[in-house]
């Protein structure tokens, strides 16, 4: 799984959304895996799926992530999909 995560991860960073979906589809194994949660997380969002994106932060978090840098690593981007889906209010 991590050469998959290691591809995806690239894959995100080049902006290269079908590659990315391609390595995640190599970590069927690790479905559950907070790594693999995060990464279709960032892919969601890159596709504009907020909904989606929080839904998987959200199973992540819930995962109780064995490190500690990949829990602040999902709970940064729980902030990040909050803020990107909060409306502004009118002035």
């Amino acid at each position: 799984a991590r050469l998959a995560w290691s591809e995806a991860r690239q894959a995100l960073d080049r902006g290269e959304l079908n590659q990315a979906t391609r390595a995640l589809a190599n970590t069927t194994s690790m479905a559950d895996h907070p790594v693999t949660l995060r990464l279709k997380a960032e892919l969601a969002a890159a596709r504009h799926e907020p909904v989606e994106a929080q839904h998987l932060v959200a199973q992540a978090l819930a995962a109780t992530p064995e490190y500690a840098v990949e829990t602040e690593a999902l709970q940064r981007l729980a902030t990040e999909m909050e803020r990107a889906t909060s409306v502004s209010p009118a002035p």
